[in-house]
């Protein structure tokens, strides 16, 4: 007989041997996929935006500490003093350290005011002074201004996290798709290449039937081996689209527009050595596992802005203790009744506030340290749910490894019993029953071989989630 009866291993090694020549596009990669998640998912934009959006908020706060220019000016309409005139022009700003507060001002008016008034006053070429004031304990280490700020800061840290969770969640949701993508795509060769397999069969078939040289009742076997081979083939097709099209979520154009892949631009899994090197694993120690998650880092944050809080409860029930230095200056003659002006003065203020009721603030602090320690628990948790997994993992995949080899094994052997078979076909001691059983045993061992190393690829995915930090767009 031709040789169309050739081993299913020889027809599936060319199969995937001729996968390159049915290509018209370069094949579908996985760091490909993974490139296209972080610069072109919505949802990851969406959350770039967001991190944008908390940076801005940081500048938006740092402006409490800008410079401000104070102009007043004080005119009476009517009484006594009619006419009088002062006016004052300063720049006052904010520094950071012990909550200095400082003020430049030039004040200068036209006439006397009354002595309950003589503030106001000032000699001709008007008065120049210097505030400065520095908080000695409340609000020493932080205060309202500075609180917001670094806020801001670990609110950006936070959207950052998660942004980095997001985008581990989402490659490795990527790397899944992409590889069941291929598993399916060799799936969908091995059946068409089964039903080939067994249409040209037929059509052998018909002409020794025509000849006398095959029964007729091995035609409509092997018709019946088409129909079932037609059908797998028709459900591994729909099975193959839907994948394609949740691989489409993933993969996307420069416009964010999905691009559906075609099974020509699925690489060929020729031999296991491709997942199996792949899956070799990085010893690391499990602290370090621990410390790489952005889910812990998300967490750690949040403990800070629960420090930050607490520091700033406890900053409020502090005794609001201000020291205050004042330099002036009144230059000119004075022109005016009053006698009181003096050229140059130095004043030293001390104002003291002390709050004598805490509960409300001593309350506040209290839950604060509560979820604080709550928070270290879920830290705690979330430290050895991570640890177990990383080591659970690691067995699996050493298991996963040894039993994809056997499943190899047993497929290469089923391989040779059927190209046996088909030589003994071909020399009269065997039938077409015996012929299309070793075929699909062949076949079903190549697919369970597939599926092994499918699982095993799975467990390599969520080892890389663990080991592997987020990695930042391009354009960051």
């Amino acid at each position: 007989m031709r040789s169309g009866f050739d081993s299913i291993f020889f027809l599936l090694c060319l199969l995937i041997g001729h996968a390159a020549s049915w290509a018209q596009q370069p094949y579908l990669t996985e760091q490909m996929v993974l490139q296209s998640v972080v610069d072109r998912y919505p949802k990851i934009i969406e959350q770039d935006l967001l991190l944008q959006a908390a940076r801005e908020n940081i500048v938006s706060k740092e402006g409490a500490f800008d410079s401000k220019l104070v102009v007043q000016g004080d005119q009476r309409l009517s009484g006594p003093y009619e006419d009088a005139q002062a006016g004052l022009v300063g720049i006052e700003r904010r520094f950071q350290p012990l909550g200095l507060k400082t003020r430049l001002n030039y004040r200068v008016s036209d006439q006397a005011f009354p002595s309950y008034e003589e503030n106001l006053a000032t000699l001709d070429q008007g008065e120049w002074s210097f505030f400065a004031e520095v908080s000695l304990l409340r609000n020493r280490r932080i205060d309202s201004f500075r609180y917001q700020i670094r806020k801001g800061q670990l609110d950006a840290l936070k959207v950052e996290k998660d942004r980095d969770q997001l985008i581990q969640m989402l490659s490795a949701e990527a790397r899944l798709i992409y590889w069941s993508w291929r598993f399916e795509a060799q799936r969908l060769r091995v059946l068409r290449g089964l039903l080939d397999l067994a249409e040209t069969r037929q059509k052998a078939l018909e002409r020794r039937v025509k000849s006398g040289a095959s029964a007729k009742i091995d035609l409509t076997e092997n018709t019946q081996v088409i129909e079932q081979r037609r059908a797998k083939l028709i459900e591994e097709e729909l099975k193959f689209n839907v994948i394609s099209q949740y691989l489409s979520l993933y993969l996307r154009s420069e416009d964010g527009r999905r691009i559906q892949p075609s099974i020509e631009q699925a690489e060929a899994i020729v031999s296991p050595e491709e997942i199996i090197q792949g899956a070799a694993m990085t010893p690391l120690d499990s602290v370090d596992v621990v410390r790489r998650q952005p889910a812990m880092a998300r967490l750690k944050v949040q403990r800070d802005i629960l420090e930050l809080q607490v520091l700033q409860g406890e900053n409020k029930l502090l005794p609001d203790v201000r020291l205050g230095l004042k330099a002036s200056e009144d230059r000119g003659d004075n022109p005016y009744s009053s006698s009181t002006l003096a050229g140059y003065e130095n004043r030293v203020f001390l104002n003291i506030e002390i709050p004598l009721e805490r509960r409300d603030g001593n309350g506040t602090i209290g839950q604060l340290k509560a979820q604080k320690k709550a928070l270290d628990q879920r830290i705690r948790l979330l430290s050895d749910n991570i640890e177990v997994q990383y080591q659970t993992l690691q067995r699996q995949i050493d298991a996963l490894k040894a039993s994809t080899m056997s499943f190899y094994k047993s497929y290469r052997s089923a391989a040779l019993v059927q190209q046996a078979e088909a030589k003994r076909f071909q020399n009269g001691i065997s039938n077409l029953f015996l012929l299309n059983t070793r075929e699909s045993n062949a076949a079903n061992a190549y697919l369970a071989w597939l599926s092994s190393l499918s699982s095993l690829q799975k467990k390599r995915i969520e080892y890389l989630a663990l080991i592997q930090p987020a990695k930042p767009s391009a354009k960051d």
